[in-house]
């Protein structure tokens, strides 16, 4: 049974072609944001993301060879006047869209789905 048909169940036909369209994600796989606290400049600050998106901030980290603080500090001080949540959010798409090593465009997201399941 595909994911769209065991999430369809129940719902009405419109949800379910809604859920054929996007491949059977919905916004319960989105989780609730998650804030976590972390240091910056030493000071301390609460920052709110769903959980593919800390997992994607961490996957990029370990890339970068840096700590996420400091990756997080790197992106507060380019961020102008986005919110700083917003700004992570955007970096941690930009590098999802951007070619892997193999030339092919692979998520963050996705690879650190594929390692936690």
């Amino acid at each position: 049974m595909t994911v769209a048909a065991r999430t369809a169940r129940g719902k009405s036909s419109e949800a379910v072609a809604n859920l054929a369209l996007l491949g059977g994600w919905d916004a319960s796989a989105a989780q609730k944001p998650r804030k976590r606290s972390v240091s910056i400049a030493g000071h301390r600050t609460s920052i709110s993301l769903e959980e593919p998106f800390w997992q994607g901030l961490r996957l990029l980290a370990v890339e970068k060879e840096v700590s996420i603080a400091a990756l997080i500090a790197a992106i507060d001080a380019v961020r102008g006047e986005a919110s700083l949540s917003s700004a992570i959010r955007l970096f941690v798409l930009d590098h999802s869209l951007q070619p892997d090593r193999d030339n092919k465009r692979r998520s963050p997201i996705a690879r650190a789905r594929n390692t936690t399941n």
